[in-house]
């Protein structure tokens, strides 16, 4: 038998990973009140909503640009911290709260702007925490 199929299974396994933080809690709260929270503590860490879904489950994102990194590519443009949270009503009449936070890479490439992911920041890993700490309870 040979060992290649498993040697080329094992370098595309190594290859990949995650890159963002996902954390997830069981609040007390009714939904509509959780997701209020989630909306207040995204404004008190300056992220700007980026869209709203005010269906069933509710979901927002939110986005905060960073241009503290500096890289040596004049196609570069800054990176930027994106969070989503989603809110949805749990069996028991409360809530179940899901916030997960990105970190990309926004370029400029010949076919065009390009986001790329990068490892999650200390900032939105933060930001995620206090979402849970804040409303997840």
């Amino acid at each position: 038998m040979s060992i290649r199929p498993w040697a080329g299974l094992l370098f595309l396994l190594s290859c990949g990973g995650v890159h963002y933080v996902t954390l997830t809690a069981s609040p007390a709260g009714a939904p509509p009140d959780v997701f209020e929270c989630v909306k207040s503590e995204l404004g008190k860490a300056k992220f700007q909503q980026t869209s709203i879904d005010l269906g069933s489950p509710l979901r927002i994102t939110a986005k905060q640009s960073d241009y503290s990194k500096q890289v040596a590519n004049a196609r570069y443009y800054r990176n930027s911290d994106r969070i989503e949270a989603e809110v949805a009503p749990g069996a028991d009449g409360k809530a179940t709260l899901k916030v997960v936070g990105h970190t990309f890479s926004e370029s400029e490439t010949v076919r065009g702007p390009t986001d790329t992911e990068e490892e999650a920041s200390a900032n939105v890993k933060q930001v995620v925490q206090t979402i849970i700490q804040a409303c997840g309870q």
